[in-house]
């Protein structure tokens, strides 16, 4: 099972929708994936429209906190070839726990372990910032797509975000970026420019072919609990986000 995590310090550059949308796609490709929320705001388990406030629930928070739990207990079916394991509120209260776990950032990683024979790809989506959830996610990653809307303050905070992930790859030595993505991109001429910017730079051969058009129904199938493909399957979204999964299926 490949492992990526989708993540950025920065919010509001589609790090939910990609997780969402990617998924979807590959699985339309035909591969079993597993989304993972690892966000105490559980973005991606509202996308889907998944209500875990139930407490007898489970939620990727109590499987990272109690190794002793089957994951396959808390994996929900969305569609043909996709499941996910949900986030929760709860998880937003273990942000200390898992600082004072020996093993805590490793927790992740060992759930992810129980379930990998039954997927192609596991698909984190991470909380937009750098804590100990973002650390814990990367552990457990093997790759890392960073979304990128074009401009210049989302480029400042992806360098600090990329000062992190040096510092998770001494303890996870598999870790690397594998692709950063345009999101919510207007015209071409902006895309190449910000390209540009990562000309010269070791993470140059990582900006992805496929950027990702701005379509308001992009938003709009999220807020209905759809990804593009159910919502607007002859759509320019639905054609990025086939195109950014062919590229994804490409890597060795």
């Amino acid at each position: 099972m490949k492992r990526i995590a989708v993540s950025n310090g920065k919010g509001g550059v589609g790090k939910t929708t990609t997780s969402a949308n990617l998924g979807a796609a590959l699985a339309r490709e035909g591969f079993k994936v597993l989304l993972i929320d690892f966000d105490p705001q559980q973005s991606l388990s509202d996308f889907f429209m998944i209500d875990t406030t139930d407490n007898d629930s489970v939620s990727i928070a109590e499987l990272v906190m109690t190794p002793q739990l089957d994951p396959n207990g808390a994996i929900i079916n969305i569609s043909k070839n996709l499941d996910i394991i949900p986030g929760s509120e709860r998880l937003a209260a273990l942000d200390g726990a898992l600082l004072k776990l020996q093993d805590g950032t490793l927790r992740l990683k060992r759930v992810l372990s129980k379930v990998e024979a039954n997927y192609d790809y596991c698909i984190i989506d991470t909380p937009p910032s750098l804590s100990v959830f973002v650390q814990t996610s990367l552990m457990a990653a093997q790759g890392i797509i960073i979304p990128l809307k074009p401009n210049d303050m989302d480029m400042k905070a992806t360098e600090h975000f990329l000062e992190t992930v040096d510092l998770v790859k001494e303890d996870n030595p598999e870790l690397k970026v594998s692709g950063i993505v345009f999101t919510m991109t207007k015209n071409a001429k902006s895309q190449e420019a910000f390209a540009g910017m990562f000309k010269g730079h070791e993470l140059e051969n990582c900006v992805m072919k496929t950027k990702i058009r701005d379509t308001v129904k992009l938003g709009v199938s999220g807020s209905k609990g759809m990804d593009i493909f159910s919502f607007d399957p002859k759509g320019i979204g639905a054609q990025d986000y086939t195109n950014l999964a062919k590229e994804v299926i490409s890597w060795k």
